[in-house]
């Protein structure tokens, strides 16, 4: 007899007593499998398991103690599980989604996306433990993909479980496990009234039908087949699919009809009738009034790496799961500490919804008129934004002083009418001049915003250079620009409640920022409004505010996008040159040189956009280990010109300037400069400080990709060492360039040459720290997992305390050189704190790495004749390097700040004084307040 596709195999298939699961039981048990009918409905289950011969067991696919009922009950009737059939699911009657009640929305995610999570959890711990391959396969829906109105949350529901099933197919891959989706569309099951939201006949059905190319829904025996296939043998190397059984449907174009008319799209739904009777739906899942709330940590919010994964107890492999971490969105709201650091409140961030029924296009004020100035794009549509159509589309949308009225301020210290001032001034396009400020309210927010701009120019434009000061003119600049300014000029002021103001601000700045981008699409290709765009997102980013970083996180591809569509990044613009500059009879007019002037402050300012935008990508990319969208490859050829070129008050300024000091005052060569610092030779001195540092960027982010190339090849991926092995010298030849960058910042003769020198300094000494092997990815898995508080982490936090001590003890140098490199950035703060949202991270990142030094560095003899030194004196001082080289080579005792020697007890404490002591003189920046915490939780813990 021939062997049948299924045979030896046994299977687990949920909601099977009728419907789409009831075909896929009897299709599995024709083919040769053993099946374990799993239902709520006990008495249809008992029937569909005796006509086909099956065991079952009742089972609620949302409580974790009926999923592990189930893996108990198939080992011990036949002793092994091979496939995992997630075919249970509900739905709520279709009708307008703001009808839904907050019940059906629990219904539907924990029936459909729980049941997923808990599946996933409880039986990979058996494919795991016995290296068993296996196979799940989740019945999904074209709803994923192609979703209709009035199920909204069914759709979204259906959604997440294509993406998980995607994510779950590469991660257990390499042991053999996986994961597919099979996506049905419309069939008459139980369930298909509540997506029709009428009665099921053939009448009520027929209007989607006729959307089918293949002229008719799916049946349980097509959903079947596709499941037998993916579970059989003939479908060993699919995984990861999402297998539309749709009869082309998913394909299918043309214009949707009037959604009150049209039937509703009906996925798996018919396969979701886990239940026997329609009318039986609501009292099936009486259980569900009350879901289980899982506990924090364990479903959202959390790093998915530390998630009833059993190959944490190991950590032999640490790869991208245990070292990748987004700081940005740990939640440590569970984290009650008391200690005294004075910062600002958390925002809570209104998203303003547009009222677009009672607003006529007509009350949209018409757009600023941008200065055109001359782009280089070869880029062709769709990246040329409102290019070819100078008539941009107008929506429907309130206009924006109502938008602002709307979104309610936070509270702040700052007079309230000076406040209210801001805001109507801000409301309009342009400011009014000065003489034409009319009422005390507006005339005291005028007054606010100027000590705002003030504030930004003294402490943040030496940071990112990317407004033209000697002309700069408030009432010539677009009021969103001049709200993203403030905004940052407000976290920087010396008033007591800056951090509240700061939230104000971006309280109805963000709004603005959507506001200006929906109704004219055109500001996508103007530059002050992808300026005012690129600042609020540095000031997100520092925030704290998790709903501030998740908007800047979406807006982030409207601004790198917006570039790439004006030619800034993607096409390597060169400037082209205005003249000779050794040649000033041919520039002699006093017009011609104003407007050349002119025309370059305008080229230079969008050059200094793409690379503040770059470096904010880079920003990011550190603060949350995810890499930048920014490549390389399509960075400006050129780098800023020099400070002194940038800052001319005038046009004859400017040209005297250029005249002398040639064409690289214009702007270095990149890749020119970056060949130099790897090598180690001499450089201008007429290049940029930011110039510098911009390249010292794009050596980190090469080291970041090295790094990754390394994870890698670790063997939980790919198992090729050889990947690893031949980028060493590589890896090297860049640490040595930003070593050498700092040796070309030593000597700073500006503040900003004082920046720029205190940013690639803590670049360069944070680039050795990430980059040393494993160390650094099992001290943020320790702290990470502490943090999070969660008991099931004990045994896995450790394993990785033995293997990290073990570690350190193993190649002491090393441990001490790092101990070395975190000390320098603390000294570098120490002597010029650079208030930037990157720089706090990287300050924690050191302090993380000194406490982790002091609790897991295996003590060693201390020489007695050794000389005491100081981690945290600046490299600078020359008669300490002898002393700090040979502390790397033998040890001794060593100090830091307030901490006399480290290795006493009790020194973890004075760190952390230190630290909150340093984060304090940060405290407008929410960041600081977040990280203190989490220094706080990991000092203390007894891990």
């Amino acid at each position: 007899m021939a062997s049948k596709r299924l045979d030896g195999k046994v299977a687990i298939i949920t909601g099977a007593a009728s419907g789409f699961g009831k075909g896929i039981a009897l299709k599995f048990v024709q083919e040769g499998c053993k099946v374990l009918i799993a239902d709520l409905s006990e008495a249809a289950g008992q029937t569909v398991a005796a006509d086909l011969g099956c065991a079952f067991k009742r089972a609620d696919v949302t409580k974790p103690e009926d999923w592990q009922a189930l893996l108990d009950e198939i080992l011990a009737s036949y002793g092994h599980l091979d496939i995992v059939v997630n075919n249970a699911g509900a739905t709520y009657a279709n009708k307008p989604t703001e009808e839904v009640t907050e019940r059906e929305f629990d219904l539907v995610m924990n029936v459909n996306v729980k049941s997923i999570y808990l599946s996933t959890t409880i039986l990979m711990q058996y494919f795991l433990s016995q290296h068993r391959p296996g196979c799940f396969i989740q019945v999904a829906s074209t709803a994923a993909t192609r979703p209709r109105p009035r199920l909204t949350w069914y759709n979204a529901s259906k959604a997440a479980v294509v993406n998980a099933t995607k994510t779950l197919a590469v991660e257990y891959g390499p042991k053999q496990v996986r994961f597919n989706a099979v996506s049905p569309v419309v069939g008459s099951t139980g369930m298909t009234h509540l997506f029709l939201g009428k009665a099921d006949t053939p009448e009520n059905r027929e209007g989607f039908v006729a959307t089918v190319p293949l002229g008719r829904p799916s049946t349980p025996a097509d959903v079947a087949n596709a499941c037998c296939y993916l579970a059989s043998d003939e479908a060993a190397f699919i995984t990861g699919i999402n297998m539309e059984v749709d009869g082309g449907r998913c394909e299918a174009s043309g214009p949707l009809r009037d959604h009150q008319s049209m039937t509703p799209e009906q996925p798996s739904e018919g396969c979701h009738d886990w239940v026997d009777e329609p009318h039986a739906t609501r009292s099936a899942f009486a259980s569900l009034d009350h879901p289980s709330v899982p506990g924090p940590g364990l479903f959202g919010g959390d790093d998915p790496s530390l998630l009833g994964n059993p190959y944490l107890a190991a950590l032999t492999q640490p790869d991208l799961r245990y070292g990748g971490y987004d700081w940005l969105d740990l939640d440590i709201s569970n984290l009650d500490m008391d200690f005294s650091l004075v910062v600002g409140a958390d925002i809570d961030l209104p998203h303003p919804e547009p009222d677009v029924s009672t607003s006529p296009a007509s009350l949209l004020p018409e757009p600023p008129a941008t200065a055109s100035v001359h782009r280089h794009s070869g880029l062709p549509w769709p990246f040329e934004q409102g290019r070819e159509n100078p008539a941009p589309t107008r929506l429907p949308l309130p206009p924006l002083r109502e938008i602002l009225k709307a979104s309610p301020l936070s509270s702040c210290g700052e007079d309230a009418s000076a406040v209210e001032g801001l805001v109507q001034l801000l409301s309009e396009p342009r400011l009014p001049r000065p003489d034409q400020v009319r009422g005390p309210s507006a005339a005291s927010g005028f007054v606010l915003l100027q000590r705002l701009l003030d504030a930004y120019f003294a402490k943040f434009q030496m940071i990112q250079p990317v407004i033209h000061g000697p002309t700069f003119d408030a009432s010539d600049c677009r009021t969103i620009l001049l709200a993203s300014m403030a905004c940052i000029g407000a976290v920087l002021s010396e008033s007591p409640d800056s951090a509240d103001l700061a939230a104000t601000l971006s309280d109805f700045c963000t709004p603005m920022i959507t506001w200006f981008g929906t109704t004219d699409q055109s500001n996508y290709s103007n530059v002050a409004y992808l300026t005012s765009l690129c600042l609020h997102q540095i000031y997100s980013l520092g925030s704290g505010d998790r709903a501030l970083y998740q908007f800047a996180d979406r807006m982030r591809g409207v601004l790198i996008g917006s570039l790439r569509g004006l030619g800034l990044l993607s096409c390597r613009p060169t400037s082209p040159e205005i003249g000779n500059p050794a040649d000033s009879s041919l520039l002699s007019d006093v017009l011609d040189v104003k407007a050349d002037w002119l025309a370059w402050i305008a080229r230079e300012t969008e050059i200094r956009l793409a690379w503040a935008s770059f470096e904010y990508d880079c920003s990011l990319c550190t603060l949350t280990s995810r890499r930048g969208v920014v490549d390389l490859s399509e960075l400006p050829s050129k780098l800023p010109s020099s400070d002194c070129l940038w800052e001319a008050p005038s046009a004859d300024a400017w040209l005297a300037l250029r005249t002398r000091l040639g064409s690289v005052s214009l702007g270095p060569s990149l890749s020119s400069l970056l060949h130099g610092l790897v090598n180690g030779t001499h450089m201008s001195e007429h290049i940029s400080s930011w110039s510098k540092r911009l390249c010292g960027q794009v050596l980190g982010r090469l080291l970041w990709d090295l790094r990754q190339i390394e994870i890698l090849s670790k063997s939980d991926f790919f198992c090729l060492p050889s990947l690893s092995s031949g980028q060493q010298q590589s890896k090297a030849s860049l640490l040595r360039g930003l070593d050498y960058l700092l040796t070309t910042l030593n000597n700073p003769t500006s503040t900003s040459d004082l920046v720029s020198y205190n940013i690639s300094s803590l670049l360069c000494h944070y680039s050795h720290l990430y980059t040393a092997g494993d160390i650094m990815d099992l001290i943020l898995y320790i702290v990470r997992a502490v943090v999070s508080r969660e008991s099931s982490h004990i045994s896995a936090i450790t394993t990785a305390r033995h293997r990290l001590i073990s570690t350190l003890g193993t190649d002491p140098v090393t441990a001490r050189e790092l101990a070395w490199h975190a000390g320098q950035i603390i000294a570098v703060a120490n002597e010029y704190l650079v208030s930037a949202p990157c720089e706090i991270m990287r300050l924690f990142m050191s302090y993380v790495f000194i406490i982790a030094f002091v609790k897991y560095n295996p003590r060693g003899q201390t020489r007695d004749a050794a000389p005491e030194v100081r981690l945290d004196m600046s490299s600078c001082h020359v008669s300490e390097q002898r002393n700090i080289s040979k502390w790397i080579q033998e040890g001794g005792p060593v100090r830091l700040g307030s901490t006399a020697d480290l290795s006493t007890s009790g020194a973890t404490k004075t760190i952390v004084q230190d630290a909150q002591s340093m984060m304090q003189r940060l405290c407008s920046w929410g960041l600081a307040e977040k990280f203190a915490k989490i220094l706080q939780c990991f000092a203390d813990s007894d891990v």
